[in-house]
């Protein structure tokens, strides 16, 4: 099982203790988790933070798999309001982001067996049939 929960202005926010009760129904060490997830926010400084975590008991033995997850903007306000705005509008024009994502958009329609060679010394590499370069990060894009 997991938890989560968006807290905007973190630092205004002492604890989350109006959520215990439910979250401690679910497992006893919710609780701490959330208030440990909430003072990493605030630790941060972000502006607002989705907040998760979960225990899972290992099968096999008396032990549990924790996780805390904290993901957030250290400036927006509204973590939930932002992404949805930022994923609606998509990456500006011409950054690798779009650059990208074009890429994958033309060769999901003409699919290639990639042969790919080192074509810069920045650690940029281009397929030999349809022309991508790879940049080592994963990026891929082509030639304007």
């Amino acid at each position: 099982m997991s938890w989560s929960i968006t807290v905007n202005k973190p630092l205004d926010i002492p604890n989350l203790n109006k959520f215990h009760e439910e979250f401690a129904t679910i497992n006893p060490m919710y609780p701490i988790d959330m208030e440990l997830a909430l003072n990493v926010a605030k630790s941060l400084g972000l502006g607002s933070a989705t907040l998760a975590g979960g225990r899972t008991p290992m099968i096999y033995s008396a032990d549990e798999v924790v996780m805390i997850s904290v993901t957030g903007s250290a400036n927006a306000t509204d973590f939930l309001a932002t992404m949805q705005e930022e994923i609606k509008h998509g990456p500006a024009e011409d950054t690798p982001v779009a650059r990208h994502n074009d890429a994958v958009l033309r060769l999901e329609l003409n699919p290639c067996q990639h042969d790919f060679f080192r074509a810069t010394k920045h650690e940029e590499y281009q397929c030999k049939h349809c022309g991508v370069f790879m940049h080592h990060g994963g990026m891929l894009y082509f030639d304007a």
